[in-house]
């Protein structure tokens, strides 16, 4: 006969304020040839590592990424080679993301790309020690809770697991800059909830 148990879930939540801006930049490229789409590519990726360092953003704060090449077509068909890139970057403030973003613009041209920007927030560990033991205690909590209305006597905990942890979904942030960085408005971060899934079995007695 399979041993008695209670199986109990608890989530614990903790409110998060966003600490850092995330941008997402871009170049895209068009030539007549392949190799000569994808040297402009590296010239401008280069210029963007550049004018990030000059920003401050240090070097494991950004990441290039999709990276791609393909044969353009136009109206009447094949019409050269498109290539394009990504980075991502982190900053810590608008005011210096929107400086890197003016720069970058004005160094690359219509090439550039302005992707995606997000706020980040991410836990403290006391703010993920504090969601976790708020699982713990509603996960036992719960198990009580039914061994009362089952009119059962709740055992010692058997097993204790945790679930995925979920990030809170940034909040985005407006795309359209200003080239005048005094003119952006007061952009408030806000707070949002990050939760940790915590599964809990009891032994039945």
């Amino acid at each position: 006969m399979d041993e008695r148990t209670i199986h109990t879930s608890g989530i614990g939540r903790v409110a998060v304020t966003a600490t850092r801006l995330q941008v997402m930049v871009g170049v895209d490229v068009q030539a007549a040839i392949a190799a000569a789409a994808l040297s402009q590519l590296w010239t401008d990726l280069d210029a963007l590592g550049e004018v990030m360092t000059n920003a401050g953003v240090a070097a494991h704060d950004r990441q290039t990424s999709s990276l791609t090449v393909n044969v353009a077509y136009g109206n009447d068909g094949p019409a050269g080679y498109a290539a394009s890139g990504q980075v991502t970057a982190m900053f810590a403030d608008p005011a210096s993301a929107a400086a890197c973003i003016d720069a970058a613009a004005q160094r690359i041209g219509d090439r550039f790309r302005l992707h995606h920007t997000a706020w980040i927030a991410e836990p403290t560990l006391e703010q993920t020690a504090i969601a976790r033991a708020a699982a713990v205690v509603e996960a036992v909590d719960a198990a009580r809770q039914l061994a009362a209305a089952a009119n059962v006597t709740l055992g010692s905990v058997r097993m204790i697991a945790e679930g995925s942890s979920r990030a809170p979904a940034p909040p985005p942030w407006p795309r359209a800059l200003r080239s005048e960085v005094a003119a952006l408005p007061d952009l408030a971060p806000g707070e949002t909830q990050f939760a940790i899934v915590v599964e809990v079995v009891h032994n039945i007695d």
